[in-house]
């Protein structure tokens, strides 16, 4: 999960009224970028200064990048373009977007510059049977959450044979949702109601956190992310709130709680944190995005029903872009983003939707 190093102003710091959250205030027309349209909504309600903006929902990758064929490619229309069927995790490394795709047993791998595709997974020795998460080690391996085989696939840059990290003895072991942190892979393990941290390199366990053991009741891990501080985000699905740990696995404070007021999450899954101390949660449950500071405070909602334009049906994955100049086209010119945050689902006609984060002019 890349991050934006350059000075911003933060989001998280900046002050929001709570009757202003949840919505969206208007549409206004798509801008252009390389022929492809944007479908702008801002976040949040008039009265507040636009911080987000929804700018398309997408299943393919030539959706939000133009691709120039050749001309036998024209005629042949033998150029692979790969459609998502079923998302689940998702993350970002340079100009490459990796979607999990539980239907088609991949992940996908786009290019947002120059709109080359390839999957993952789908041949060799070792093949996905249900990739629900994804993360980019610093060497680039591609480091795959596979519930059906009960193990994390790590796919390495040099092509070698996949190398499969489990933890020794766990036959509960479900991995659900990754983040890579140096040469640190962290796992939420539903089987285990436990974080199992990896060492990337060597392939073996370096510490494992039972996290009924840190909330004092049951839990259910979903989703995992590592915070600027290095602190660790945890989602649990079943007390609608998100753990934080320390890097060494204590509980530091809980975010949020299970219920339908503004501020409570229904069945929050995947999380990531941008650089600004700006927390991302998908919650499948209420078909929104929750953005919340670190220190637990509702910033706004972002997202919704199908029928609304940039609607988030079932959000499943989340993830953070630092920049991209294809993503920054389709920016209107009214808003000044200083990074964007791509959502998958698990419903609806499209899915996965992208956002800016940054300023309204």
């Amino acid at each position: 999960m890349n991050k934006n190093r350059n000075n911003r102003r933060s989001l998280a710091a900046r002050p929001l009224c709570l009757a202003m959250l949840g919505g969206f205030v208007s549409m206004g027309s798509g801008c252009a970028s390389r022929g492809i349209t944007a479908d702008p909504v801002y976040y949040p309600l008039s009265g507040a200064p636009a911080r987000v903006v929804h700018l398309k929902s997408f299943n393919r990758i030539d959706d939000i990048v133009a691709i120039e064929h050749t001309f036998i490619e024209t005629i042949r229309g033998n150029r692979f373009i790969s459609r998502i069927e079923n998302a689940a995790g998702i993350a970002t490394s340079g100009d490459n977007l990796f979607v999990c795709d539980t239907e088609q047993a991949v992940v996908h791998v786009w290019n947002l510059k120059n709109g080359d595709t390839y999957r993952l997974g789908q041949s060799g020795d070792v093949r996905l049977e249900t990739p629900v998460d994804v993360a980019i080690a610093e060497d680039g391996s591609v480091l795959v959450a596979d519930t059906g085989r009960g193990e994390v696939v790590a796919f390495s840059s040099d092509g070698a044979e996949p190398q499969r990290l489990r933890p020794p003895g766990n036959a509960r072991f479900q991995p659900v949702a990754l983040a890579a942190a140096g040469n640190t892979l962290y796992v939420a393990d539903l089987g285990s109601a436990s974080i199992v941290a990896f060492d990337i390199d060597a392939g073996s366990v370096e510490s494992t956190f039972t996290l009924s053991d840190k909330a004092g009741d049951a839990v259910m891990p979903m989703g995992v992310a590592v915070g600027p501080t290095g602190e660790l985000f945890v989602t649990d699905a079943m007390g609608g709130r998100v753990l934080v740990l320390s890097s060494g696995g204590e509980l530091v404070r809980t975010m949020s709680q299970r219920g339908n007021r503004l501020g409570d999450m229904g069945h929050p899954k995947h999380i990531d944190v941008s650089d600004d101390g700006t927390v991302f949660i998908a919650d499948a449950e209420f078909a929104h995005v929750h953005l919340f500071n670190t220190g637990g405070e509702l910033l706004m909602l972002v997202g919704g029903a199908e029928d609304r334009t940039g609607g988030t049906p079932m959000p499943f994955g989340v993830a953070v872009i630092a920049s991209s100049a294809t993503l920054q086209q389709l920016v209107p010119a009214d808003f000044e983003a200083s990074y964007f945050v791509v959502v998958t689902n698990s419903l609806g006609s499209k899915r996965i939707n992208l956002f800016a984060v940054g300023n309204r002019q």
